[in-house]
Protein backbone atom coordinates (compact mmCIF):
# COMPACT_ATOMS: atom_id res chain seq x y z
CA UNK A 1 0.00 0.00 0.00
CA UNK A 2 1.55 3.42 -1.05
CA UNK A 3 1.50 5.87 2.14
CA UNK A 4 0.23 9.44 1.76
CA UNK A 5 3.53 11.71 2.71
CA UNK A 6 3.90 15.06 4.13
CA UNK A 7 6.03 17.53 4.62
CA UNK A 8 6.14 19.41 7.79
CA UNK A 9 6.44 22.87 8.52
CA UNK A 10 9.19 22.66 9.81
CA UNK A 11 11.28 20.60 7.72
CA UNK A 12 9.96 22.91 4.84
CA UNK A 13 11.74 25.50 6.78
CA UNK A 14 15.12 22.95 6.45
CA UNK A 15 14.83 23.19 3.01
CA UNK A 16 14.77 26.62 2.49
CA UNK A 17 17.54 27.20 5.05
CA UNK A 18 20.04 24.39 2.99
CA UNK A 19 18.72 25.87 -0.28
CA UNK A 20 20.01 29.31 0.93
CA UNK A 21 23.12 27.96 1.91
CA UNK A 22 23.80 26.58 -0.72
CA UNK A 23 22.55 29.25 -3.13
CA UNK A 24 25.41 31.61 -1.54
CA UNK A 25 28.38 29.69 -3.69
CA UNK A 26 25.92 28.03 -6.73
CA UNK A 27 21.96 28.92 -7.37
CA UNK A 28 21.87 25.86 -10.09
CA UNK A 29 23.37 23.69 -7.19
CA UNK A 30 20.71 24.71 -4.50
CA UNK A 31 17.56 23.97 -6.67
CA UNK A 32 19.74 20.54 -7.98
CA UNK A 33 20.09 19.33 -4.06
CA UNK A 34 16.76 20.74 -2.64
CA UNK A 35 14.83 18.81 -5.93
CA UNK A 36 16.29 15.88 -5.09
CA UNK A 37 15.49 15.60 -1.38
CA UNK A 38 12.45 16.61 -2.17
CA UNK A 39 12.16 13.72 -4.22
CA UNK A 40 13.54 11.27 -2.18
CA UNK A 41 11.00 12.33 0.50
CA UNK A 42 7.78 11.92 -1.75
CA UNK A 43 9.67 8.34 -2.61
CA UNK A 44 8.63 7.07 1.11
CA UNK A 45 5.10 6.60 -0.47
CA UNK A 46 6.33 3.02 -1.32
CA UNK A 47 9.41 1.09 1.00
CA UNK A 48 8.85 3.81 3.26
CA UNK A 49 10.14 1.22 6.31
CA UNK A 50 13.56 1.64 4.58
CA UNK A 51 15.20 4.01 6.61
CA UNK A 52 16.85 3.28 9.78
CA UNK A 53 15.25 3.52 13.22
CA UNK A 54 16.07 6.53 14.88
CA UNK A 55 14.94 7.09 18.31
CA UNK A 56 11.52 5.42 19.54
CA UNK A 57 8.88 6.65 16.94
CA UNK A 58 11.38 8.33 14.10
CA UNK A 59 13.27 6.63 10.86
CA UNK A 60 16.11 8.18 9.05
CA UNK A 61 17.22 8.41 5.40
CA UNK A 62 20.43 9.34 4.51
CA UNK A 63 21.66 10.73 1.21
CA UNK A 64 24.42 11.92 0.68
CA UNK A 65 26.02 14.74 2.78
CA UNK A 66 21.62 14.98 4.26
CA UNK A 67 19.52 13.21 6.01
CA UNK A 68 15.96 12.91 6.36
CA UNK A 69 14.24 12.09 9.75
CA UNK A 70 10.35 11.21 9.43
CA UNK A 71 7.61 9.39 11.71
CA UNK A 72 5.37 6.63 10.12
CA UNK A 73 1.86 7.22 11.53
CA UNK A 74 -0.60 4.32 10.49
CA UNK A 75 -3.20 5.08 13.45
CA UNK A 76 -6.06 5.86 10.99
CA UNK A 77 -6.85 3.58 8.06
CA UNK A 78 -4.75 6.57 5.54
CA UNK A 79 -1.18 5.81 7.17
CA UNK A 80 1.17 8.59 6.76
CA UNK A 81 4.52 9.66 6.66
CA UNK A 82 5.43 12.63 8.13
CA UNK A 83 9.27 14.44 7.46
CA UNK A 84 10.01 15.63 10.34
CA UNK A 85 13.40 17.42 9.40
CA UNK A 86 16.23 17.33 6.82
CA UNK A 87 19.56 18.24 8.07
CA UNK A 88 23.20 17.96 6.92
CA UNK A 89 24.38 15.17 8.33
CA UNK A 90 27.60 17.21 10.16
CA UNK A 91 24.92 19.20 12.27
CA UNK A 92 24.28 18.15 15.60
CA UNK A 93 20.84 17.03 15.93
CA UNK A 94 20.48 14.53 18.68
CA UNK A 95 18.93 17.11 20.94
CA UNK A 96 16.16 18.31 18.72
CA UNK A 97 12.77 17.92 20.16
CA UNK A 98 11.14 15.81 17.32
Amino acid sequence: MNLRVEITKEAKENLIEIGDYISIDNTAAALSVIDSLEQLCMSLTVLSERGSLYGYQHRRLISGRYQIVYRIDRTTDNPVVYIVAIHHTAQDIESADY
